[in-house]
């Protein structure tokens, strides 16, 4: 009864092939650490386009209560030389 409704899975992956001694040389070392390195600046570029548009409302956020702020010190300057 319940073994008709029952569901097997099975997955296969073939093993990677082990790296010899060859594969780990100074040059192939260079290419890995600038492979890393240009994956890390992508993913800096990709993090700052995605926070782009928070960062732009902060930034008016920001240009707005400075506005305020000035003008109302200039409200109370002007009130204290009368």
């Amino acid at each position: 009864y319940l073994v008709s409704f029952s569901t097997i899975e099975v997955y296969f992956y073939e093993p990677e092939p082990i790296k010899t001694a060859a594969d780990w040389g100074f040059v192939e070392a260079l290419k890995r650490g600038l492979r890393g390195a240009v994956s890390v600046f992508n993913g800096i570029v990709m993090a700052l386009i995605v926070t782009a548009p928070v960062w732009i409302l902060t930034g008016i956020i920001i240009i707005i209560v400075w506005q305020v702020i000035r003008a109302r010190k200039r409200r109370r300057a002007r009130k204290e030389q009368k």
